[in-house]
């Protein structure tokens, strides 16, 4: 016992005596990226000693850390990061966290005050490009539940101006040259409409063609580059997967689903879809398996053309949208197709070939014109037409071969006011205004001016004052309200008030599946709408109602910075500044009115506008 004793006493606590250099570091490359404690223990290990500091600094390590926090990069940003850092993972991960720390302190400020907004999204999408991306996708959905919704709102609205920016970036270079993008590529610019940039779409395609490939050789199919390899069994085979994986042709009303135009909402739960995007979906896995594949601009419904070589002679044409019954299509059947749709034989070989992006993108805003047009027009909610109609406009003025036209210019205009004052804030500073000083001479510019300069300015609000009313209404901005439905129905529905006046109020309304605004004092029924504040039956409750009113609505991180519940559970969001400016005296009265709530349960508000 004395023994082991003193052997114990004679051990220093020498770490390069008990953890070899290779185990250490394979123990910090397990540390999981989704962890948030990762990274304070790898830089906890770096401050024990200087061998530690040596082996928690390897590259490796860091690296894996920053390419899952940053999955996207400014290039000409990321290559001065290398070169000033000289390639150190942990300093190049060191100076793009203070980046992310400085862009989430310029939201917290835009969120917060109207003035100088736009000036702060134009300074960030200029000088930080995509490297502050993942930062504000990060605020934008994690915020929606947490009382940093304004944040969430804003960090939301700037990524989705970037990705517009990029977008339309695109399609001038597609204006100059129809082949300056792939067909994926320029169709994903459609999807900006909605946020979705061609990264997140190509990386879904990644994912999809791996899972093809696998499929084929599991099938026993032979790919390209074997000398075995059959154009038709081939290109069979990736529309029999395809159709495994629900990518089916839609029919009777499916076919005119609006959705079934953006491929983001195609890969994602809308797969039973129109001919233009199965064959974008079919190309983009050819490709990606080693196939020459491109779109055909064929009568009636587009069709790929599919080879092994663009210059070699064999070649197939490709019906995915009937490959269920007959996926290829012979020389016969093109000869019938064209005499039915009376094409000139002299057109044949033109309508034949590839076709280039430009085209194909075209074809894309007429079938989504084609969609929101088609009755009933109500089947889609207002606000997802407005956006859609918006967009549209602003991609076929971007298109179009006259760049002085005058009709260009006033549907750009109009195309400003719109996606401004309804679903884009930020989309004048940041998307268009460079747009358009590149596209148009100085000369064309002086309508487009004036426009971007109402966008930019702080509009003077129209004061509505509580004590100027000849009645003295009992609501306020900010308060959340129920509303018996329209039709005499038990259904309610809930939503916020962003104004009122003496006759009516405009409300935001939070449905399920939409979210929409009614000016009442425009409707003859205003006066006979009943509301009441919502009061839950406890605190707790009205926390998840209040969640799932941000999670629904669109825009009340537009005009809301906080919320607050009751004891007595009623909902109150805190105005803006740009409400506040239209309501001065709705802040003090949405106070005192919680303030009693507070003290002790009121009978409800009779709400009849």
């Amino acid at each position: 016992m004395q023994t082991l004793a003193m052997s114990v006493d004679s051990i220093t606590l020498d770490e390069s005596d008990w953890l070899p250099t290779e185990i250490f570091q394979q123990i910090l490359l397990c540390l999981s990226p989704n962890d948030p404690s990762t990274i304070p223990t790898i830089l906890n290990c770096m401050q024990c000693s200087k061998r530690f500091y040596s082996m928690a600094s390897f590259p490796l390590i860091w690296r894996r850390q920053y390419l899952h926090r940053w999955t996207l990069s400014d290039p000409g940003h990321e290559a001065a990061r290398v070169t000033e850092c000289k390639g150190d993972w942990s300093r190049m991960y060191a100076v793009r966290a203070r980046r992310d720390i400085d862009v989430v302190s310029i939201v917290r400020e835009m969120s917060i005050a109207h003035e100088g907004r736009l000036l702060w999204a134009q300074n960030v999408a200029k000088f930080y490009g995509k490297d502050c991306w993942n930062v504000l996708k990060s605020l934008a959905d994690n915020g929606m539940d947490s009382q940093r919704f304004a944040e969430a709102y804003w960090a939301g609205q700037l990524r989705e101006a970037m990705v517009r920016k990029d977008s339309y970036e695109c399609l001038l270079k597609l204006h100059d040259d129809g082949d300056s993008c792939t067909f994926e590529e320029g169709l994903s610019t459609l999807s900006s409409f909605f946020g979705i940039h061609y990264d997140e779409i190509g990386a879904i395609l990644d994912n999809l063609a791996d899972r093809c490939r696998q499929f084929l050789e599991q099938q026993g199919i032979p790919l390209p580059g074997s000398p075995r390899c059959e154009l038709g069994r081939l290109s069979v085979e990736i529309c029999r997967w395809m159709r495994i994986e629900g990518f089916v042709a839609a029919e009777g009303d499916a076919y005119y689903r609006v959705a079934g135009n953006f491929l983001h909402e195609v890969l994602h739960s809308h797969r039973s879809t129109l001919p233009l995007s199965l064959v974008c979906v079919f190309v983009s896995l050819g490709q990606r398996i080693g196939l020459k594949a491109y779109p055909v601009n064929f009568p009636g419904h587009v069709l790929a053309w599919v080879g092994l070589s663009t210059d070699g002679d064999e070649h197939i044409h490709v019906d995915v949208y009937g490959s269920s019954t007959q996926p290829i299509i012979t020389p016969a059947d093109i000869n019938r197709i064209f005499t039915s749709y009376g094409v000139d034989p002299a057109e044949y070989s033109s309508l034949l070939g590839p076709a280039n992006t430009l085209v194909m993108v075209k074809r894309a805003l007429n079938n989504v014109i084609a969609s929101v047009r088609r009755p009933p027009v109500n089947a889609n909610p207002f606000w997802f037409r407005q956006r859609v109609y918006s967009g549209v406009a602003l991609v076929q003025a971007i298109l179009a071969h006259n760049n002085a036209a005058a009709w260009r210019l006033n549907v750009i205009a109009v195309g400003i006011n719109t996606l401004t004052n309804m679903h884009y804030p930020l989309d004048a500073v940041v998307a268009l205004e460079p747009l358009l000083a590149v596209r148009f001479p100085e000369s064309d510019l002086s309508h487009l001016k004036k426009e971007i300069s109402k966008a930019n300015g702080k509009p003077a609000p129209e004061i509505v004052l509580r004590r100027d009313d000849l009645t003295n209404p009992n609501y306020f901005v900010g308060m959340v309200v129920r509303q018996e439905s329209y039709d005499g129905s038990s259904q309610q529905q809930i939503g916020i008030i962003v104004g009122w006046r003496r006759n009516g109020a405009i409300i935001e309304y939070t449905c399920p599946q939409t979210c929409f605004h009614m000016r009442y004092d425009s409707y003859s029924f205003a006066e006979e709408q009943h509301f009441v504040p919502i009061r839950c039956d406890t605190k707790e409750g009205a926390h998840v109602l209040l969640k799932a009113l941000l999670r629904e609505s669109e825009n009340a991180g537009r005009y809301f910075v906080d919320s607050t519940v009751s004891n007595s559970g009623c909902i109150w969001l805190v105005p803006g500044d740009e409400l506040r400016a239209s309501f001065p005296d709705d802040l003090e009265a949405g106070r005192a009115w919680m303030e009693r709530e507070d003290q002790t349960s009121v009978p409800e508000l009779d709400l009849r506008l």
